[in-house]
């Protein structure tokens, strides 16, 4: 188990596919009234899978300076839809919280991954009321499976 350092809530907390910690940086030379972009976005992580097989993936979630973050108290799930707009959830992926390793679990059976679209998007998110963070989104590629 990783030491987890005292932080108030609410932190922000990120997977570990991002390296770098969110920070502003306002230290360079700027015009007065120049903007300065503050970005919340998620970690781009696009998944290639094949038709009919299983996939299970782990997301370490750590805080702005890379120690474990506390997961106690959030819950996560994770979708697939044919686009972000879309109504219909073509899969919901198993959501797995790991209070002890501050990771979460993601599962996804080989039933569901038969009947996905050729492309499609996903993402995950953990949320404490009232506090909602989506860690990893991206694209789905799936390749048509042979065997059935």
């Amino acid at each position: 188990m990783y030491p987890v350092k005292d932080k108030p809530y609410p932190r922000r907390p990120r997977g570990t596919v991002d390296p770098q910690p969110a920070a502003i940086e306002l230290s360079s030379p700027r015009m007065p009234g120049e903007p300065v972009t503050i970005s919340q976005l998620p970690a781009v992580v696009n998944v290639e899978l094949y038709a009919g097989d299983s996939l299970e993936m782990s997301v370490a979630v750590t805080d702005a300076d890379g120690y474990p973050f506390d997961l106690d108290g959030w819950t996560a799930r994770s979708q697939i839809r044919e686009t972000p707009e879309s109504g219909t959830v073509e899969a919901e992926l198993t959501a797995t919280v790991d209070q002890a390793t501050a990771t979460i679990t993601l599962f996804l059976t080989a039933a569901d991954s038969a009947g996905l679209p050729r492309q499609a998007v996903w993402d995950v998110e953990i949320s404490r009321d009232p506090v909602v963070t989506t860690l990893a989104a991206g694209t789905v590629t799936v390749t048509p499976e042979v065997t059935r």
